[in-house]
């Protein structure tokens, strides 16, 4: 039944992507990416944890076909006319888990804690960028509860490493569809004191999701500094959107940069808090690493969060690796 329900949900993001669309050849281009966050020993030896958003897997794949529609949409508000505009559409799938504190030893315990929880989840964006504007349209289908199959994920994974058993499982959030929309802007600014070098860069990036799961608007900055500075937006997370297609007139074959992003959010609902009494200001300071060789990069950055609701004792931080491939 499990796996009958996951074939259902996948079927549905494919058919969702297979609407007839006048299509013509194109210069190819095609890029894979791969994300994992984890707040324990391997990805944060800083600090490590096993609770609350404790990990999360995600894979994207994204090209620039010559749509019709997808042209016409490059344009439509964005830009002068006489600018280069690139778009991009996508496909990701993405397992995320949810886990109290002390999953091994349920006795120590707080009474106000979140719930084991899994979700899988996936969908497909579209994305339109210029020299210095990205924005990002993405849409998400998927499941909560065993059917996530995360519960399996975090046994295989802790048996594999000889690590704590977890024990709480079976008090997960019960088997339930989601349904979720996004929307986020990001662009290079250029003026005074955030003036754009070779060397520096300020990104602000704006956005909201709404959905099942999630209702918040968000805003951020992104600083990074570093060696010939890639024509992208900045690293990608789980969470927040990447740009893998780099501005139309920026190529470069090697680049490296340190970066610090600080966002926040108004919080409406999050269904992973479900029982607690969600914060509804939240915010986090990223800090990472990117580097950059001919058409392979890679990041590695760790989050530390405020705290989500209003019972949590202790912040929360995880890491973050990704890499990702362009041809």
């Amino acid at each position: 039944m499990k796996s009958l329900i996951k074939i259902k949900i996948i079927a549905v993001i494919v058919l969702s992507l297979s609407l007839p669309m006048k299509a013509y050849s194109r210069e190819p281009y095609h890029a894979f990416d791969a994300y994992w966050d984890n707040d324990g020993t391997f990805l944060k030896p800083n600090g490590r944890t096993d609770r609350h958003y404790t990990n999360g897997v995600k894979f994207s794949y994204t090209t620039k076909p010559d749509w019709d529609w997808l042209e016409r949409f490059g344009r439509w508000h964005f830009g002068d006319a006489d600018k280069t505009i690139d778009t991009s559409v996508g496909l990701f799938i993405t397992q995320d888990m949810y886990t109290p504190d002390h999953i091994g030893h349920p006795e120590q315990r707080q009474l106000y804690d979140y719930n084991f929880a899994g979700w899988l989840h996936g969908g497909f964006f579209v994305q339109r960028l210029s020299e210095s504007k990205m924005e990002h349209f993405e849409m998400d289908l998927g499941v909560i509860g065993s059917s996530s199959g995360t519960e399996e994920t975090q046994r295989w994974i802790h048996n594999l490493v000889e690590a704590e058993i977890p024990v709480g499982w079976e008090n997960q959030l019960r088997d339930e569809f989601t349904v979720e929309i996004s929307y986020q802007k990001k662009h290079i600014l250029d003026g005074n004191i955030f003036k754009r070098t070779p060397h520096t860069q300020f990104i602000p990036e704006y956005g909201f999701t709404l959905g099942s799961v999630h209702r918040h608007v968000q805003a951020g900055l992104l600083f990074r500094v570093g060696y010939d500075l890639p024509g992208d937006f900045g690293p990608g997370r789980i969470t927040s959107p990447h740009a893998a297609l780099r501005a139309p007139s920026h190529v470069n074959d090697h680049s490296a940069y340190a970066f610090v992003r600080l966002g926040g959010k108004a919080v409406q609902f999050n269904r992973f808090l479900s029982g607690l009494s969600h914060e509804p200001l939240t915010g986090e300071i990223q800090a990472g690493l990117t580097g950059q060789y001919k058409n392979i990069k890679c990041t590695y950055s760790q989050t530390f969060t405020t705290h989500q609701y209003k019972e949590e004792t202790r912040s929360d931080s995880y890491g973050t690796l990704s890499v990702g491939i362009e041809f």
